[in-house]
């Protein structure tokens, strides 16, 4: 089980983790793609964003090419990727729509329409979560059966913004923070952030001279309870385990 997790009650409800990350495993980012949306489904799945050069691909932990790997049409910057029911989802940046695929051949299955920029998206097996760059996140099921909700996420009572991509992690969201080497916990009924993440340690392990951008990518693998790491042109992706820095 990943650390901290477990609900918190109580006076420990109002607390703020410090975490950091203890580096497990290194692997090849296969194609170092511009990576928006990293998840876990019998491999790692990801979207590289760009317009024209957008694409999905699926490889495992280890592998040095993709063993598939699909264009997304030129007309939309592909953003945050989710598993949700039997399909997959995936945002775009600013086309307002959200395609849905197959997931055996990553082909697009349908389109539903949103307001806003497009940025994270994951799921909690009920609904899907996304977020747009702001400091809020909305809840909302494809099928439309259950009425949308959104959160402000807060930290000590400051909007926390710039958040991107997102994962589910036992009943916790998880969330990088653009532009930083940090990414948060947060309670998904509340809002608040229970545990912030110090990321850095993973620049230190990357050649100065690689192209890298910045850190956004959680993918993780329930069944053997794994956690990864990527970043954006990175040419490793990480397998990491969380570590508490202070009470």
């Amino acid at each position: 089980m990943l650390l901290l997790l477990l609900p918190l009650t109580g006076a420990e409800a109002f607390s703020v983790d410090q975490l950091s990350i203890e580096i497990i495993k290194q692997y090849p980012h296969p194609d170092t793609p511009f990576t928006q949306g990293f998840f876990f489904d019998e491999g790692l799945v990801e979207s590289s964003g760009g317009y024209g050069e957008s694409y999905l691909q699926r490889y495992q932990p280890g592998a040095f090419a993709p063993q598939q790997r699909e264009a997304v049409s030129a007309d939309y910057f592909a953003e945050g990727m989710a598993k949700h029911g039997a399909s997959y989802y995936l945002l775009t940046w600013k086309s307002r729509v959200m395609l849905q695929l197959d997931p055996e051949t990553l082909q697009e299955t349908g389109r539903i329409a949103y307001s806003g920029e497009g940025w994270g998206l994951a799921s909690d097996g009920r609904q899907l979560l996304m977020s747009n760059g702001s400091n809020r996140i909305r809840f909302f099921d494809p099928s439309g059966l259950i009425p949308e909700r959104r959160i402000v996420v807060t930290q000590e009572g400051t909007p926390v913004n710039r958040l991107n991509e997102l994962e589910w992690i036992e009943g916790k969201i998880f969330a990088n923070i653009w532009l930083t080497d940090r990414a948060v916990i947060i309670d998904p009924q509340s809002g608040e952030v229970t545990a912030t993440i110090d990321l850095s340690p993973l620049r230190r392990v990357l050649d100065k001279r690689e192209k890298v951008n910045v850190i956004n990518g959680f993918a993780w693998d329930a069944d053997s309870e794994r956690l990864f790491v990527t970043g954006k042109n990175w040419p490793l992706v990480f397998e990491v385990r969380l570590i508490k820095i202070s009470d």
